[in-house]
């Protein structure tokens, strides 16, 4: 059985993990910040863990737990990904939380290694692709389109 500092200390990955891939957004004044990232990660930590110590001796039944997490954080990116007047906003954030909860996964587990380069990856991933949307998006009169 894990221990309850070890629980912490993974939560604490997680929670590491999340407010690293949510500082772009937080950053950048856009929904799904830090706070988002963080809680979404330590959720799916949570499920995992709880998995964990249900299983038992047979840790394969675990797997169904990390399913739905998968299918559970897809409602809550429904919930940021918005639709007016023919323009879809918030896809990329919907898939950060999505990252996230895998993320928290891993921590869950103990996979440090995994968790911090996905972390990294992902946070790399939304810093640079906000700026090359942007760099991509511009007017030849040197306006933005993205707000």
């Amino acid at each position: 059985m894990i221990g309850d500092v070890t629980v912490l200390f993974r939560l604490l990955v997680a929670a590491a993990c999340g407010v690293a891939v949510g500082l772009p957004a937080e950053l950048g004044h856009r929904p799904g910040g830090i706070r988002t990232h963080a809680l979404a990660a330590m959720g799916a930590a949570l499920f995992c863990l709880s998995a964990l110590r249900l299983a038992g001796d047979k840790p394969t039944d675990a797997i169904h737990a990390i399913q739905g997490i998968a299918s559970g954080v897809g409602f809550i990116g429904a919930a940021a990904v918005l639709r007016n007047a023919g323009t879809v906003r918030g896809l990329a954030n919907a898939a950060s939380i999505w990252i996230v909860a895998a993320i928290g996964c891993f921590a869950a587990i103990g996979d440090w290694d995994i968790a911090g380069l996905a972390a990294l990856v992902a946070l790399v991933a939304n810093w640079f692709a906000v700026r090359a949307e942007k760099r991509l998006h511009t007017r030849q009169d040197g306006r933005e389109e993205l707000p």
